[in-house]
């Protein structure tokens, strides 16, 4: 199997300290990361199951964009003290696969409604012989939330709608547990002011999902794929109202759900 270093550069390259909050990266981890990005070039893309770029932009926009948030210490620590972290909407992997190569010690369901994208995943993972990510096939809505198989954390990346998203969660989360929504700016102070939607309905709903605090982290990235960030919601189930999580067909209708980009 030939390995790829020169996309592990990129990361040296342009984020000489954000290494340094990085748990130790093992020659092993950073051969699993060349082989992931590999595929995502020869199968993935091909596919269509991510967007077409070259090789420069599609380390940056996928597997490093999949790392960024990992500058923050409080989030490694989140994801370190989490045993389940599920990725809803993963697509090809995405930030589950590289997270998971990263995080051995935890473990991570990346969930997916598409047979295809499943299969590149279990290749993948099978290749890799990656015993802690395992691959759900089916929509969120269908994932069976219970004692044995509710996530500590939820990941969120390039998934659905924002107040949509935290809805969905809850069909994958936790009591007491966290979600990363990885965002270019915050939605509920700047997206309130530019569609007219009052902060204080955006914040209700919010409530309402039972998620009781957030903060918002602006990440560092190259410039070329444009700024990043990164939502940390906590989550408690006393607080969410009775009717959520609703089923597809009415988070769909919903007028704020849809509004709030």
């Amino acid at each position: 199997m030939q390995i790829l270093f020169f996309s592990y550069n990129y990361m040296r390259e342009y984020f000489s300290e954000f290494i340094n909050y990085l748990p130790d990266i093992s020659e092993n981890k950073k051969e699993n990361l060349n082989f992931y990005f590999n595929e995502l070039l020869k199968v993935a893309r091909p596919a269509g199951f991510i967007a077409d770029a070259d090789e420069d932009i599609l380390w940056k926009r996928h597997i490093l964009d999949s790392l960024l948030p990992l500058q923050e210490s409080e989030i490694s620590s989140i994801i370190i003290n989490s045993g389940r972290i599920i990725d809803i909407g993963t697509g090809a992997g995405l930030p589950g696969l590289p997270l998971g190569i990263i995080f051995d010690k935890n473990k991570f369901i990346l969930l997916e409604s598409s047979e295809k994208k499943s299969l590149f995943m279990k290749n993948v993972i099978l290749n890799l012989k990656l015993k802690n990510i395992q691959v759900a096939c089916c929509s969120i809505d269908e994932y069976k939330n219970n004692e044995f198989n509710a996530g500590d954390l939820v990941l969120v990346r390039a998934f659905k709608k924002p107040l949509v998203s935290l809805e969905l969660s809850l069909y994958a989360l936790k009591e007491r547990g966290k979600l990363l929504y990885w965002r270019s700016r915050s939605f509920i102070n700047d997206n309130s002011k530019e569609k007219k939607i009052e902060s204080k309905k955006i914040n209700d709903r919010i409530n309402s999902l039972g998620f009781y605090s957030h903060s918002f982290f602006d990440l560092n990235s190259p410039g070329d794929i444009g700024r990043r960030g990164v939502y940390v919601f906590s989550y408690d189930k006393q607080g969410k109202h009775e009717k959520y999580p609703r089923n597809i067909n009415s988070i769909n209708k919903d007028k704020l759900a849809s509004e709030v980009e």
